[in-house]
């Protein structure tokens, strides 16, 4: 690989663990206020 591809792989690579850790956060907060599942597709400033 030369350098250009290694630094996107990395990037890849971030991203992904970065969206991993978003989606627990998501999950923990969820299992903590079940609450939010009901906010699920609306809008938020026209229901809160």
């Amino acid at each position: 690989m030369n350098d250009k591809q290694e630094r996107k792989a990395k990037r890849d690579i971030s991203l992904a663990n970065f969206f991993v850790k978003v989606r627990a956060f998501i999950h923990e907060l969820e299992r903590k206020y079940p609450e939010l599942r009901e906010l699920e597709g609306k809008d938020s400033d026209r229901e809160l």
